[in-house]
Protein backbone atom coordinates (compact mmCIF):
# COMPACT_ATOMS: atom_id res chain seq x y z
CA UNK A 1 0.00 0.00 0.00
CA UNK A 2 1.51 3.38 -1.01
CA UNK A 3 1.49 6.49 1.20
CA UNK A 4 -1.52 8.06 -0.51
CA UNK A 5 -3.56 4.85 -0.15
CA UNK A 6 -2.51 4.51 3.49
CA UNK A 7 -3.59 8.06 4.30
CA UNK A 8 -6.98 7.51 2.62
CA UNK A 9 -7.46 4.20 4.46
CA UNK A 10 -6.38 5.81 7.74
CA UNK A 11 -8.66 8.83 7.22
CA UNK A 12 -11.75 6.66 6.74
CA UNK A 13 -11.15 3.63 8.99
CA UNK A 14 -10.04 5.27 12.24
CA UNK A 15 -13.03 7.63 12.63
CA UNK A 16 -15.33 4.71 11.83
CA UNK A 17 -13.74 2.55 14.52
CA UNK A 18 -14.33 5.36 17.00
CA UNK A 19 -17.93 5.86 15.87
CA UNK A 20 -18.74 2.17 16.20
CA UNK A 21 -17.23 2.17 19.68
CA UNK A 22 -19.44 5.07 20.82
CA UNK A 23 -22.69 4.23 19.04
CA UNK A 24 -22.44 0.48 19.40
CA UNK A 25 -23.80 0.09 15.85
CA UNK A 26 -22.51 -2.05 13.04
CA UNK A 27 -21.89 0.12 9.98
CA UNK A 28 -22.33 -0.63 6.29
CA UNK A 29 -20.64 1.25 3.42
CA UNK A 30 -22.64 3.71 1.36
CA UNK A 31 -22.74 2.58 -2.27
CA UNK A 32 -22.23 5.49 -4.66
CA UNK A 33 -24.57 5.96 -7.59
CA UNK A 34 -23.22 6.31 -11.13
CA UNK A 35 -24.02 9.12 -13.53
CA UNK A 36 -22.93 9.48 -17.15
CA UNK A 37 -23.13 12.96 -18.68
CA UNK A 38 -22.93 13.33 -22.46
CA UNK A 39 -23.02 16.63 -24.35
CA UNK A 40 -24.42 18.09 -26.56
CA UNK A 41 -27.88 16.71 -27.34
CA UNK A 42 -27.84 14.34 -30.31
CA UNK A 43 -28.91 15.74 -33.70
CA UNK A 44 -29.12 19.28 -32.35
CA UNK A 45 -27.47 22.00 -34.44
CA UNK A 46 -24.58 23.42 -32.40
CA UNK A 47 -22.08 26.23 -33.04
CA UNK A 48 -18.68 26.21 -31.31
CA UNK A 49 -15.66 28.46 -31.53
CA UNK A 50 -11.98 27.51 -31.53
CA UNK A 51 -10.98 26.08 -28.14
CA UNK A 52 -14.49 24.97 -27.23
CA UNK A 53 -15.66 21.40 -26.63
CA UNK A 54 -17.67 19.80 -29.43
CA UNK A 55 -18.65 16.53 -27.77
CA UNK A 56 -17.89 15.14 -24.31
CA UNK A 57 -18.55 12.21 -22.02
CA UNK A 58 -17.95 12.02 -18.27
CA UNK A 59 -18.74 9.20 -15.86
CA UNK A 60 -19.16 10.13 -12.20
CA UNK A 61 -19.62 8.52 -8.82
CA UNK A 62 -22.13 10.43 -6.73
CA UNK A 63 -22.58 10.26 -2.95
CA UNK A 64 -24.82 12.10 -0.55
CA UNK A 65 -22.94 14.82 1.31
CA UNK A 66 -23.46 17.68 3.72
CA UNK A 67 -21.91 21.12 3.47
CA UNK A 68 -20.83 23.13 6.50
CA UNK A 69 -20.69 26.84 5.70
CA UNK A 70 -19.14 28.12 8.94
CA UNK A 71 -16.61 26.80 11.44
CA UNK A 72 -17.85 24.46 14.16
CA UNK A 73 -16.17 24.84 17.55
CA UNK A 74 -17.04 22.34 20.26
CA UNK A 75 -15.56 20.85 23.45
CA UNK A 76 -15.07 17.09 23.40
CA UNK A 77 -15.90 14.59 26.14
CA UNK A 78 -12.20 14.78 27.09
CA UNK A 79 -12.47 18.56 27.61
CA UNK A 80 -10.53 19.52 24.48
CA UNK A 81 -11.67 22.26 22.09
CA UNK A 82 -11.76 21.15 18.45
CA UNK A 83 -12.63 23.06 15.29
CA UNK A 84 -14.13 21.71 12.06
CA UNK A 85 -13.59 24.13 9.20
CA UNK A 86 -16.24 24.83 6.53
CA UNK A 87 -16.36 22.27 3.77
CA UNK A 88 -17.93 19.10 2.43
CA UNK A 89 -18.49 15.94 4.46
CA UNK A 90 -19.18 12.90 2.26
CA UNK A 91 -21.38 9.92 3.23
CA UNK A 92 -19.18 6.89 3.85
CA UNK A 93 -21.24 4.49 5.99
CA UNK A 94 -24.68 4.04 7.51
CA UNK A 95 -25.86 2.28 10.65
CA UNK A 96 -29.01 2.05 12.75
CA UNK A 97 -28.09 5.29 14.52
CA UNK A 98 -27.45 7.44 11.44
CA UNK A 99 -25.16 8.29 8.53
CA UNK A 100 -21.43 8.88 8.87
CA UNK A 101 -20.06 11.78 6.78
CA UNK A 102 -16.28 12.00 6.46
CA UNK A 103 -14.58 15.38 6.16
CA UNK A 104 -12.77 16.47 3.01
CA UNK A 105 -10.84 18.98 5.13
CA UNK A 106 -8.94 18.57 8.45
CA UNK A 107 -10.34 19.01 11.92
CA UNK A 108 -7.96 20.79 14.28
CA UNK A 109 -7.16 20.64 17.99
CA UNK A 110 -4.51 22.90 19.54
CA UNK A 111 -3.25 23.73 16.05
CA UNK A 112 -2.85 20.05 15.10
CA UNK A 113 -4.76 18.79 12.06
CA UNK A 114 -6.50 15.41 12.06
CA UNK A 115 -9.19 13.33 10.39
CA UNK A 116 -12.84 13.43 11.35
CA UNK A 117 -16.46 12.63 10.66
CA UNK A 118 -19.91 13.90 11.52
CA UNK A 119 -22.77 11.54 12.33
CA UNK A 120 -26.27 12.77 11.45
CA UNK A 121 -28.81 10.65 13.39
CA UNK A 122 -31.83 9.08 11.75
CA UNK A 123 -33.96 10.38 14.63
CA UNK A 124 -34.16 14.21 14.34
CA UNK A 125 -34.72 14.40 18.11
CA UNK A 126 -31.22 13.07 18.72
CA UNK A 127 -28.11 15.24 18.52
CA UNK A 128 -25.55 15.01 15.77
CA UNK A 129 -22.00 14.20 16.86
CA UNK A 130 -18.53 14.91 15.59
CA UNK A 131 -15.70 12.39 15.87
CA UNK A 132 -12.04 12.96 15.18
CA UNK A 133 -8.71 11.17 15.47
CA UNK A 134 -5.73 13.51 15.93
CA UNK A 135 -2.36 11.87 16.33
CA UNK A 136 -3.03 8.93 18.63
CA UNK A 137 -5.95 10.58 20.43
CA UNK A 138 -9.64 10.08 19.72
CA UNK A 139 -12.17 12.82 20.42
CA UNK A 140 -15.94 13.11 20.14
CA UNK A 141 -18.50 15.76 20.98
CA UNK A 142 -22.16 16.55 20.63
CA UNK A 143 -22.94 19.24 18.10
CA UNK A 144 -25.17 22.19 19.02
CA UNK A 145 -28.89 21.67 18.44
CA UNK A 146 -28.85 24.62 16.03
CA UNK A 147 -25.96 23.03 14.10
CA UNK A 148 -26.52 24.22 10.53
CA UNK A 149 -25.74 22.28 7.36
CA UNK A 150 -27.14 21.84 3.88
CA UNK A 151 -27.50 18.62 1.97
CA UNK A 152 -25.66 18.31 -1.33
CA UNK A 153 -24.07 15.73 -3.63
CA UNK A 154 -20.38 14.91 -3.88
CA UNK A 155 -19.29 14.05 -7.41
CA UNK A 156 -15.98 12.61 -8.58
CA UNK A 157 -14.84 10.92 -11.76
CA UNK A 158 -15.60 7.20 -11.93
CA UNK A 159 -13.68 4.46 -13.75
CA UNK A 160 -14.93 5.65 -17.15
CA UNK A 161 -13.27 9.04 -16.62
CA UNK A 162 -13.77 12.01 -18.91
CA UNK A 163 -13.39 12.47 -22.69
CA UNK A 164 -13.60 15.61 -24.81
CA UNK A 165 -13.16 16.54 -28.45
CA UNK A 166 -12.13 20.19 -28.89
CA UNK A 167 -12.15 22.29 -32.06
CA UNK A 168 -8.83 23.84 -33.09
CA UNK A 169 -9.73 25.53 -36.38
CA UNK A 170 -9.42 24.93 -40.11
CA UNK A 171 -6.55 25.11 -42.60
CA UNK A 172 -7.90 24.76 -46.16
CA UNK A 173 -9.75 21.41 -46.12
CA UNK A 174 -8.09 20.19 -42.91
CA UNK A 175 -10.05 20.47 -39.67
CA UNK A 176 -7.95 20.40 -36.50
CA UNK A 177 -9.06 18.85 -33.20
CA UNK A 178 -7.68 17.96 -29.78
CA UNK A 179 -8.84 14.82 -27.97
CA UNK A 180 -8.50 15.24 -24.21
CA UNK A 181 -9.08 12.51 -21.61
CA UNK A 182 -8.69 12.05 -17.87
CA UNK A 183 -9.07 8.90 -15.79
CA UNK A 184 -10.58 8.44 -12.34
CA UNK A 185 -8.20 9.52 -9.59
CA UNK A 186 -5.77 11.01 -12.12
CA UNK A 187 -5.14 14.75 -11.96
CA UNK A 188 -3.19 14.64 -15.23
CA UNK A 189 -4.91 15.08 -18.59
CA UNK A 190 -3.70 13.32 -21.73
CA UNK A 191 -4.06 14.98 -25.13
CA UNK A 192 -3.88 13.92 -28.77
CA UNK A 193 -4.05 16.24 -31.77
CA UNK A 194 -5.74 15.14 -34.98
CA UNK A 195 -6.60 16.47 -38.44
CA UNK A 196 -9.48 15.45 -40.70
CA UNK A 197 -9.84 16.11 -44.40
CA UNK A 198 -13.29 17.61 -44.84
CA UNK A 199 -13.20 16.92 -48.60
CA UNK A 200 -13.27 13.16 -47.86
CA UNK A 201 -16.28 13.16 -45.54
CA UNK A 202 -18.35 15.62 -43.50
CA UNK A 203 -18.59 12.99 -40.73
CA UNK A 204 -15.84 13.03 -38.05
CA UNK A 205 -15.45 10.03 -35.70
CA UNK A 206 -13.30 9.45 -32.62
CA UNK A 207 -13.78 6.52 -30.20
CA UNK A 208 -17.41 6.14 -31.18
CA UNK A 209 -18.25 9.85 -31.06
CA UNK A 210 -19.49 11.10 -34.44
CA UNK A 211 -20.22 14.66 -35.52
CA UNK A 212 -21.69 15.78 -38.85
CA UNK A 213 -20.14 19.04 -40.04
CA UNK A 214 -22.47 21.63 -41.59
CA UNK A 215 -19.92 24.42 -41.97
CA UNK A 216 -16.52 25.30 -40.55
CA UNK A 217 -13.81 27.95 -40.81
CA UNK A 218 -10.74 28.91 -38.77
CA UNK A 219 -12.90 30.57 -36.10
CA UNK A 220 -16.04 28.48 -35.65
CA UNK A 221 -17.74 25.21 -36.56
CA UNK A 222 -21.42 24.29 -36.99
CA UNK A 223 -22.29 20.61 -36.51
CA UNK A 224 -24.66 17.97 -35.17
CA UNK A 225 -23.59 15.23 -32.75
CA UNK A 226 -24.62 11.88 -34.24
CA UNK A 227 -23.30 9.61 -31.46
CA UNK A 228 -21.40 9.82 -28.17
CA UNK A 229 -18.07 8.45 -26.99
CA UNK A 230 -18.03 4.77 -26.11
Amino acid sequence: MNCASYRKHFRIVFPLVLIIAFTGCKSFPVTPSRAVVNTPNLNELVTCRVGETLVSRAEYEERDAIEIRSSIKVVTTMGNAITAEPGIFVAETKNSFGTVYSASQPITWAGIKGFGSIVIPNDPKKEARIYTQIGYEFHNAKLPKDFAFSRTTSRRLAVGGEKKLIYNGRNENKLKFTYRSRSSGDSNTSEQNAEYDLSLSPIIEWEGAQIAITEADDVRIVFRAVSYFR
